[in-house]
């Protein structure tokens, strides 16, 4: 997938260190306290195990990773009994967010789970991005049980 000069493409082991690079310039924005950043930012980073556990993909610009995501193939059961896959992270480089990047992530992601007949897409939310998901048609998840459950759980029927 190409878009205005940006491919769109399954990440390799040779891509983990620029896409780590782009994880923790997206991480190190959030509004969060330093520590808390400092803490939690080595659990979201991929390895080469992950490769083999995740369906992850990258944006890239001639041989620049400006963005990655990344899906976790184990299916779920989301509202209404749908089977659905967790978009397990989305990053994209703060000097090129807000650029069309996030929405060409997302919509690939919405054509692999359409490859593997699944109903919809969940993710949970970082309260940072909660406005961009809402604007691609993701709806709240009811939470059930607070202690249990992610509080920001977003999904949309896509298959």
């Amino acid at each position: 997938m190409s878009n205005q000069g940006i491919t769109i493409r399954p990440a390799n082991k040779d891509d983990l260190r620029s896409i780590n690079q782009v994880i923790e310039k997206a991480l190190m924005t959030w509004k969060l306290p330093d520590r808390v950043k400092r803490l939690v930012l080595p659990s979201y980073f991929y390895d080469e195990v992950d490769l083999e556990h995740f369906l992850i993909f990258v944006a890239a610009e001639t041989d620049s990773i400006i963005g990655v995501a990344s899906l976790d193939t184990q299916s779920q059961r989301v509202e209404g009994n749908y089977s659905a896959l967790l978009l397990h992270g989305m990053f994209i480089d703060p000097a090129r967010q807000r650029s069309g990047i996030g929405s060409q992530l997302l919509e690939h992601a919405e054509d692999l789970i359409r490859e593997y007949k699944v109903d919809a897409l969940i993710v949970k939310v970082q309260k940072d991005a909660e406005e961009f998901f809402k604007a691609k048609g993701l709806k709240k998840l009811a939470v059930n049980d607070p202690d249990r459950e992610y509080e920001n759980q977003y999904w949309k029927l896509v298959g």
